[in-house]
């Protein structure tokens, strides 16, 4: 039969070198395993979202605002005797003294479906432990991004002797502050007669379950839309506020009306004016 050239016209000649380990490296990605290739990618992702999250003081301040309004949204009762109940659940169960309401939470998965439990839940796969001996100069450009950053993640949770730092005890506190606001939810629901399976369900759901089942869902987030599962478990929580209990956001609205005719008040100024200035 015919001869057919791997590279075409390029076949048997000489190029430039850095051409040439260019071509090397896109036959590579053309030929290797997609399954490998994407979850590589979904390690570097995990990656830079932890960065944004557990590793972000801002966040830790949002995510904790976050969930005292949406326990209210919720229509929770008692928040902070509930939170000081939760909380003395978590600390006991950390001495593993575990209470009979950390058990049930537990049981029922009430503490498994946090962001850094259901998100981020891929990036130990990556860590190795001796991190360098991974990072080899043949790897193309993708896998060494992903061992690099692999590195940066194990160097802010170890000191030089292993000892924890800030950066595990980050995580940590980004996951005690969902697992604290859905144990006192948690005992809310009981208080309040529901079965113990209707309680787990609401306080796993009214905190942003990220535990999904939705194969479309799981592609995006783990691909084009790195935080998708927040909107989508989160918009139908506002829009049962919205149908059920609207005086929830009628109370939230004077506030922040509030809050405006309070800093025009203190600062001063014309505020017709002002906005004269940008019409």
């Amino acid at each position: 039969g015919t001869k057919k050239y791997k590279f075409g016209n390029l076949a048997g000649k000489f190029i430039n070198a850095e051409i040439a380990d260019n071509l090397i490296r896109s036959q590579k990605y053309a030929t290797q395993d997609p399954n490998k290739f994407f979850a590589t990618h979904r390690g570097l992702t995990q990656l830079w979202k932890v960065s944004k999250t557990a590793f972000n003081p801002t966040v830790h301040v949002n995510n904790t605002f976050s969930n005292v309004i949406l326990y209210d949204l919720m229509d929770g009762k008692d928040m902070f005797k509930n939170l000081r109940t939760g909380h003395n659940a978590l600390m006991a169960a950390g001495k593993n003294q575990k209470s009979e309401l950390y058990t049930l939470a537990k049981n029922y998965n009430v503490l498994d479906s946090d962001l850094v439990t259901q998100e981020l839940k891929e990036i130990t796969k990556i860590l190795k432990t001796d991190p360098y001996s991974g990072l080899k100069a043949s790897d193309d450009e993708f896998n060494q991004a992903v061992s690099i950053g692999s590195i940066m993640f194990k160097n802010a949770k170890n000191s030089l002797f292993g000892v924890k730092t800030a950066a595990d005890s980050m995580l940590k506190l980004y996951r005690y502050e969902d697992q604290v606001f859905r144990m006192a939810l948690f005992k809310d629901r009981l208080s309040k007669g529901f079965s113990v399976e209707k309680a787990a369900a609401d306080a796993k759901r009214s905190f942003v379950d990220y535990d999904i089942n939705a194969p479309v869902i799981n592609w995006m987030r783990n691909n084009v839309t790195p935080f998708l599962a927040y909107t989508y478990r989160i918009v139908p929580l506002l829009g049962e506020t919205a149908v059920l209990r609207p005086w929830k956001y009628a109370k939230y609205m004077g506030l922040g009306y509030g809050l405006n005719a309070g800093g025009s008040y203190f600062a001063g100024g014309d505020e017709e004016a002002e906005r004269a200035l940008f019409s």
